[in-house]
């Protein structure tokens, strides 16, 4: 069938170019399934019938990924990249036979064509995921489909699973152990990314949150003294919280993981959980799985400072202990905090008036920090200014000057000079206070 698409479209200048060589060249996937919706995909993927050959002269100085002799070039586009594989001396509706869903088994070449031979567009007009194909064939070419599943579902809003379509999951959860660590968190921060709680529900009902997320799976046999519910539909709760107010990736991880010290806790027999605080044990455990991931070091850290400090929402700091928190982490990682005390707090935890005025507190921190714009004064600054020794008396009198920004008493790197000669001229030699 033809389409009526025209103008620009995202991956037609590698078409192009793959073409003028006389070999027919489609996007496929992913792509064509979002053009189809009237988005703009991210991640434009390009199948040809050009040989491997052709395409290392084509694209000489392309990054070339997979295995020999069939490979997979990174091509420089007009707004990104594409990947581009050969499916020579395959066609390509053997190309499309082997893809996950029938959404994403289309085919589109640049003169219109759209190459459909699984009722994808049907399927895409009902806003429904179908297993393309013998779903068994499928997650044994890679398990890591039966992840993607439940991903797709919880990202795409609307959408629907085909009735059973989670069924064939399980006999595969144990496999995906196996893959690559990255491959998984890829997947998991894309789904934690969409409907979090209907993520984690997908991966439960289908058998794959213990192999996926083994310490979350095991809060189901974690309950409070006196609670009715376990801590996993407690967490799935507290998540869907977060997840109404934050979109941020941080804040959600925090709220997948505030509770997994506490399930060791409750459960236990675990060495770890007699030498630290829930808090402590659950952001370690956060942060094992996040480096198998190969999450960003500095995601991880958020996350787990998240998961060690939300138990403060029982005693919540002082105005000055925020901005403590805020100045070690960050005020929008300081908001992260206050959405997850909310989070907890609606689910039946030790939420209480205090929390507005601290939000307006962190608000009121983030203003002036973003007045401030960020700069800092140099130990060399202060000594200079000030007359002190290198020594503890510099970063004492660092941290006064921090907690007068907090307060709205300094506002700008200028006013912190002014602030410090003050403490200069009076006399100040050993640390702030002295004379």
């Amino acid at each position: 069938m033809k389409s009526d698409f025209s103008g620009h479209l995202p991956g037609f200048d590698v078409l192009r170019r793959i073409e003028a060589q006389g070999f027919p060249a489609f996007l496929v996937g992913g792509v064509v399934r979002d053009l189809l919706r009237g988005r703009a995909g991210e991640d434009v993927d390009i199948v040809t019938l050009a040989p491997p050959e052709v395409l290392r002269r084509l694209f000489a100085g392309a990054p070339e990924v997979g295995k020999a002799p069939l490979g997979v070039w990174v091509v420089p586009r007009e707004g990104g990249v594409a990947e581009v594989a050969s499916c020579h001396p395959h066609s390509l509706e053997e190309d499309l036979a082997r893809r996950d869903f029938t959404v994403n088994a289309l085919a589109l070449g640049v003169d219109g064509q759209l190459v459909d031979r699984s009722g994808g567009m049907e399927d895409l007009f009902r806003r429904r995921l179908r297993w393309n194909g013998d779903p068994r064939d499928r997650l044994r070419q890679d398990p890591l489909r039966a992840l993607r599943l439940a991903r797709f579902a919880a990202t795409l809003p609307g959408w629907i699973l085909d009735p059973g379509a989670l069924a064939p999951c399980a006999p595969f959860a144990g496999a995906l152990g196996e893959i690559p660590g990255e491959r998984v968190g890829r997947e998991m921060a894309r789904g934690l990314r969409g409907d979090p709680a209907l993520f984690l529900n997908l991966l439960e009902r289908g058998g794959m949150l213990g192999a996926v997320l083994p310490e979350l799976g095991a809060l189901r046999d974690a309950r409070e003294p006196g609670e009715d519910g376990d801590l996993l539909s407690h967490t799935l709760r507290v998540l869907g919280g977060v997840a109404s107010l934050s979109p941020e990736l941080r804040d959600r991880a925090g709220a997948l993981w505030h509770d997994v010290g506490r399930g060791v806790e409750l459960r236990g027999g675990d060495p770890e959980a007699l030498s630290m605080a829930p808090g402590i044990l659950g952001a370690r455990r956060a942060a094992r799985r996040m480096a198998l991931w190969r999450w960003p070091r500095g995601l991880g850290r958020s996350v787990e400072a998240l998961v060690r400090h939300h138990s403060l929402g029982a005693d919540p700091p002082s105005p000055e202990g925020l901005g403590r928190l805020a100045r070690r982490h960050g005020t929008a990682w300081l908001e992260g905090l206050l959405t997850l005390f909310w989070a907890h707090g609606q689910e039946g935890g030790s939420f209480a008036l205090w929390w507005e005025a601290h939000r307006r507190e962190a608000l009121a921190l983030r203003g002036r920090w973003d007045r401030w714009g960020g700069g800092r004064v140099s130990g060399d600054a202060i000594r200079a200014l000030t007359g002190l020794s290198p020594g503890p008396g510099v970063g004492a009198l660092k941290a006064r000057l921090e907690e007068a920004v907090d307060r709205g008493e300094v506002t700008s790197e200028e006013g912190a000079r002014i602030w410090l000669r003050r403490f200069s001229s009076e006399g100040v030699k050993e640390g702030p206070g002295t004379a």
